[in-house]
């Protein structure tokens, strides 16, 4: 039976945990992440679906007697999560869940803790109040569709505050392991969807919310076998793809005068300047050549030109070709960096739809930017 081929996204960690890796180890990964994307069923890979309570689209693949890579899996797509030894790979799989949530921060592997060790607690141990204005993790319920399910007021309360699925057992230690259950599975639905489970096409959630989120938080966007297959070949750096969103909401953004992106040393300013530049360059070699550009962008199977050494991530390609409709007017200066701080032109073009927020801060090229001050 010929397989179906694969949609791959790689978790940020797993490059992290790639990294960590001998560099024999790291060869031997990639080798065994090109086998996969041809032939999944390979038996040298051993792809194999773990059978944990919460482990549910959690498989395996193995890369030498020693090593393995967790993937999650739904339908033909795939996520890369994490590359390690055997031993310290289940031990992972077997403390978290692979969630896919309504927002791009609720998409991953998260946490689910330990419920016996929690309602050890004390009250002393409750988080304090802080300042978050990233969405909740169940702000697609209302109070009173909470309440129907099975939570109580105080509960509610609490889960108001959730914005990261890892903290559950910090703001409700309290919780029956029927509502625990219940948590994440509403954490992924709808009300509609959680009433009506034939409304829900659960081989292709995984797929839905890469397309719309892929890029945006510690998940790539979905990337063909040829695309996986050559980066594979290339050094760890060029497997680097992500920019954090607001980190990608600056290098996308239509100033009008002058601002300044702040931030001590490696705090990814440099990073911010670079993607920057070759946006821009992006965006006039459109300009003089539209029709050109515009084909060869299209045509272009694979991140990598075979006729150069320049790469094009794929996010890079699709807000290209976006770009090949509209209308647009040069830059007026270059990117210019001086003492601790990058300072970008203005250009005329729409509003970026994916903008967070003008005071989003930056520290590390996945973490938050430190402050984005006009200037």
């Amino acid at each position: 039976m010929t397989q179906a081929a694969p949609n791959i996204s790689f978790n940020l960690a797993y490059f992290e945990s790639l990294n960590s890796l001998e560099g024999i180890e790291q060869k031997r990964i990639n080798q065994a992440i090109t086998q996969f994307v041809k032939d999944r069923e390979h038996p040298g890979l051993n792809f194999e679906a773990l059978q944990g309570k919460h482990q549910k689209r959690l498989y395996t693949i193995r890369g030498s007697q020693e090593l393995r890579v967790l993937i999650a899996r739904e339908g033909d797509t795939f996520v890369v999560l994490h590359a390690g030894h055997h031993d310290a790979v289940y031990d992972l799989a077997e403390r978290k869940r692979f969630v896919v949530g309504q927002q791009a921060n609720h998409i991953g592997l998260f946490d689910i803790g330990n419920r016996d060790a929690a309602q050890e607690q004390t009250s002393e141990s409750e988080p304090a109040a802080v300042v978050d204005d990233r969405p909740g993790v169940l702000d697609h319920w209302l109070d009173a569709e909470l309440e129907a399910v099975g939570f109580d007021s105080q509960q509610i309360e609490q889960l108001r505050l959730l914005k990261d699925p890892n903290n559950l057992l910090t703001r409700l230690p309290i919780l029956s392991e029927e509502q625990f259950e219940l948590f994440w599975e509403i954490a992924e639905k709808t009300p509609s969807q959680f009433h009506e489970p034939e409304l829900v096409d659960e081989t292709n959630r995984l797929h839905e919310a890469l397309v719309r989120f892929g890029g945006w938080g510690d998940l790539s966007q979905l990337m063909s076998p040829d695309e996986v297959e050559e980066l594979a070949a290339r050094p760890i750096e060029a497997w680097m793809v992500f920019l954090h969103p607001d980190q990608r909401a600056l290098v996308e953004r239509d100033f009008s005068g002058p601002a300044r992106v702040r931030g001590s040393a490696g705090t990814g300013k440099t990073v911010v300047a670079l993607h920057r530049a070759n946006h821009l360059a992006a965006l006039t070699e459109l300009r003089a050549s539209p029709s050109r550009s515009c084909s060869r962008l299209s045509s272009r199977a694979s991140p990598l030109s075979s006729s150069d050494s320049s790469f094009v991530f794929p996010e890079q390609r699709q807000a290209a070709l976006s770009s090949c409709t509209s209308t647009r007017s040069p830059a007026t200066s270059a990117i210019v960096q001086m003492n601790g701080s990058t300072r970008f032109p203005p250009r005329s073009t729409p509003p970026s739809p994916r903008l967070t927020s003008r005071s989003s801060p930056l520290t590390h090229p996945w973490q938050r930017p430190a402050s984005l001050a006009p200037t």
